[in-house]
């Protein structure tokens, strides 16, 4: 007989958590998934010609926030700024790994320092960083734009844990976010893999922010990179919201829609059915096409108009 799939329900920490916090930062975490895919659908556009449409009236968004890969060889976009357009709650929403490119960030686990700020947040993995570091300035003007508000919330999946959790010191201390009795500021986490060296985690974990870092127990991407790796050490942030669902395979135990918004959409029970195959699905995505012309990295549609 095949095993029954059933598992045990989850368990939430006590306030300031919020079940209803999560499962929105979830949904807005789709929205950069969305995002992602139509820029896909649109062959990979510049930022100019990119078309995004996020088909959802409840929130205002920012412009999409676009990553330079390689000196703008593409503009690759990673998320967004969002006021719900009822509650004036904002939210800095990163998607997580689709492309080759992204692929490569994320195996630059080696260290740099974080001078963003004065204060001694210690070390971080430098892919995560690199990424970061070419968008914050564009969530800086997004959030300068805002009317004003109450409570400021980070979330991202995966890889976009790095950057949300890489842009928490930098958005408090250099913009009007500032966490007090005037304003909440929470983090919420999905899937967030490791993000920096003991003293970030010291600082991260004291910095006036909570952060939840919910996370899969069967998911294997938490736990990386090791917490000791080719001398370097990392450690996890956090409060950790811990599930167990088993889907029997790596990607399905990583993905943000099946496993992890579904989780927390069912927490009485967040293991749910083994997800059908996908022939294209998210996480199968290709990435962006590139070629070699004339010793230089282009896109593969531009790499046949330039053989022409």
């Amino acid at each position: 007989m095949p095993t029954p799939r059933v598992s045990l329900p989850m368990y939430f920490p006590a306030a300031p958590f919020a079940l209803a916090d999560a499962v929105k930062c979830a949904a807005l975490v789709d929205i950069a998934y969305d995002q992602y895919t139509q820029w896909v659908n649109q062959d990979y556009p510049y930022t100019a010609n990119f078309q995004w449409n996020p088909m959802n009236t409840a929130y205002t968004f920012s412009t999409p926030l676009i990553w330079p890969y390689d000196e703008g060889l593409y503009d690759e976009p990673f998320g967004f700024v969002a006021q719900d357009n009822a509650t004036r709650d904002v939210y800095l929403v990163f998607r997580g790994t689709q492309s080759h490119a992204d692929e490569v960030q994320d195996a630059k686990i080696y260290q740099t320092p974080y001078s963003i700020v004065q204060e001694d947040y210690g070390q971080v993995h430098t892919g995560f960083y690199e990424i970061y570091t070419a968008l914050n300035s564009q969530i800086h003007t997004a959030i300068a734009g805002l009317m004003p508000f109450k409570r400021f919330v980070f979330t991202g999946h995966s890889l976009g844990c790095g950057l949300s959790s890489l842009a928490v010191p930098d958005i408090i201390t250099n913009t009007s976010v500032k966490p007090g009795p005037n304003l909440t500021v929470m983090h919420y986490n999905l899937a967030s893999p490791r993000v920096g060296d003991p003293q970030y985690a010291y600082m991260m974990n004291n910095n006036g922010v909570p952060t939840y870092r919910i996370v899969n127990t069967e998911d294997v991407i938490p736990d990386g990179p090791p917490s000791f790796t080719d001398g370097y050490l990392y450690k996890h942030i956090g409060i950790s919201v811990d599930f167990t669902a088993q889907y029997d395979d790596t990607l399905d135990n990583h993905a943000h829609n099946t496993c992890y918004q579904y989780a927390l959409l069912n927490p009485d029970e967040p293991e749910g059915p083994i997800p059908p195959p996908c022939p294209l699905c998210l996480a199968a995505l290709p990435g962006v096409r590139v070629a070699f012309v004339g010793g230089r990295l282009v896109r593969a549609s531009q790499a046949r108009a330039k053989r022409t």
